[in-house]
C-alpha cells in the first residue's frame, strides 16, 4: 500500500488540483495498486492515492503533519498521509 509509483507524461494535473479527484481509469497502469501516485507533466507534479476507482489529491498543506514533525519527500509524505487517513490495526 505504502509504494509510490512514478508515472510521467500525465495530462490530467490541472484537472486533480481543480477537482481533488479523478477517474483512476486515467492512468495507464494495470497493476490492482492500491497506494500512492506520484504523477508528473513537463511543468508540474501532483501526488495522489488511489481510493476505489478515483486518484484522490494528497493535500500537502494540511494533511500531512504529525505532532509538528513534517515530511521531507514524497515517500515521506504518502507515510505521513496514510498515518492520518487509513486505520491502522496492530496485532500482538
Amino acid at each position: 500500500m505504502l509504494d509510490l509509483i512514478t508515472l510521467s507524461n500525465i495530462p490530467f494535473i490541472d484537472e486533480l488540483y481543480r477537482n481533488k479527484r479523478v477517474s483512476r481509469d486515467l492512468i495507464d497502469y494495470k497493476d490492482d495498486h492500491g497506494g500512492y501516485f506520484l504523477l508528473k507533466d513537463e511543468q508540474q507534479s501532483a501526488l495522489a492515492v488511489a481510493v476505489g476507482d478515483e486518484l484522490h489529491l494528497v493535500n500537502l498543506s494540511k494533511d500531512v503533519n504529525y505532532q509538528g514533525a513534517k515530511p521531507y519527500d514524497a515517500h515521506q509524505t504518502c507515510f505521513f498521509h496514510s498515518l492520518a487517513s487509513f486505520e491502522l490495526t496492530v496485532a500482538l
